[in-house]
């Protein structure tokens, strides 16, 4: 695949945030940058999504707002922000949760249950528990939830090869398998939900509190992992808040049960924009991530999280996450600093413009920056072979 420059990779984007915000500062970070291609684009939709969210809040009379997995870190650094510097009437109780889907799955798989154990749950999560794991090894599928490995002997006689891929096994001897070692993996998703309830009580979250769920939440999955794990010991009133929903028949049909709103809608951007938003979403979860392992669960004996290392080196992915938020802050204190603060107040397609004409209209998949950006996910990627960001580029039809 081609290189371009950054400046051929980012022309609309520049465009539209010129538009909006006025030119770019050269001042505030270096040319070409991770930290200037999240100034232009990650920074003005992070911003105009936490001022979508405050808004919201007021509205639904929000009493808690979580903020959650890696782009809860820097969405709620932005509301501590805003909070310390507002005059405004006070802001919802806010908190960041930095778990990841892995571990709303694997405590929704918890056969706990008021009467007894429910062994339903294991089988009816065991498709999430196993899923987007092609390319992954036997050992890494169960490293990447927590779950104990046995020997390499022990899998051998029950005839399953540790160097294959999930793909590659058979089907029925794996799920004999999980089903065998079941127990062990029912204590991680057992303490998930205990961890899970403990923590919702120590930030003083009681019962029919008015919970918001913040997440990059393209279909509503988390939020219906999240209700699920907690709803029979802790039944709460909880909304939505993505930053976008794709219009899948899943979110279609989650709508029917689920009470969700999104900062980006497809009345006012148009289907195929969203689905563009949607298809390419690893990019936008890569300008909202952390520079951190993504937390799969609670420590057994107090609040402490367990966390993914991954199965490859991620050290260099944790500097360049952490240079994306810093063009995130760098976006968010050039706005605060401005002459009638332009920033604030702006439709939400506005503030997202740069990113969307980013992913529209640039060709992103080719900005030399981004195609070094590799192992950013540990629970699809194997020890075995590194994948790029860029290798999950889709291009929008319309593009």
């Amino acid at each position: 695949m081609q290189t371009l420059n950054t400046e051929q990779t980012t022309q609309s984007a520049t465009q539209a945030f010129t538009q909006a915000f006025g030119p770019v500062p050269g001042s505030a970070h270096t040319a070409g940058s991770l930290s200037e291609l999240a100034f232009i684009t990650a920074g003005p939709a992070a911003v105009g999504f936490v001022e979508w969210i405050i808004t919201q809040a007021r509205q639904d009379r929000i009493d808690h707002i979580i903020f959650l997995g890696q782009s809860g870190y820097i969405l709620h650094d932005l509301m501590q922000s805003r909070r310390a510097a507002s005059t405004e009437e006070p802001f919802a109780s806010s908190h960041h949760l930095p778990a990841s889907q892995a571990l709303f799955v694997l405590a929704c798989m918890d056969p706990t249950h008021i009467l007894g154990n429910d062994t339903s749950r294991f089988f009816n999560r065991l498709s999430d528990f196993i899923g987007q794991s092609q390319d992954l090894c036997l050992p890494e599928l169960l490293a990447r939830s927590g779950v104990p490995v046995p020997s390499a002997g022990v899998l051998a006689n029950l005839g399953l090869d540790t160097q294959q891929s999930i793909a590659q096994l058979d089907l029925k001897k794996l799920t004999d398998f999980l089903f065998a070692w079941r127990p062990e993996i029912a204590k991680i998703c057992q303490n998930n939900r205990r961890g899970l309830y403990r923590y919702m009580v120590e930030n003083g979250m009681a019962h029919g509190a008015r919970i918001a769920l913040v997440n990059l939440d393209w279909q509503g999955a988390t939020q219906e992992l999240f209700a699920r794990a907690l709803g029979e010991f802790m039944p709460l009133n909880i909304t939505g808040y993505s930053f976008a929903l794709s219009e899948t028949n899943q979110t279609r049909e989650r709508k029917k049960s689920l009470h969700i709103k999104s900062f980006l809608q497809t009345s006012t951007l148009g289907a195929g924009m969203v689905e563009a938003l949607a298809a390419n979403h690893v990019l936008t979860e890569f300008l909202f991530s952390a520079p951190q392992a993504p937390v799969i669960g609670f420590s057994p004996r107090n609040s402490d999280y367990t966390v993914d290392e991954g199965r490859l080196d991620t050290r260099h992915f944790f500097t360049q996450a952490a240079e994306v938020q810093t063009g995130i802050r760098q976006f968010a204190r050039h706005m605060a600093q401005a002459e009638n603060r332009p920033g604030y107040g702006l439709p939400a397609p506005v503030m997202a413009g740069p990113l969307l004409s980013f992913i529209a209209h640039d060709h992103w998949e080719r900005h030399p920056q981004l195609q070094a950006v590799q192992n950013f996910d540990p629970w699809i990627n194997s020890a075995r072979h590194s994948k790029r960001l860029t290798d999950y580029a889709v291009k929008p039809h319309n593009g």
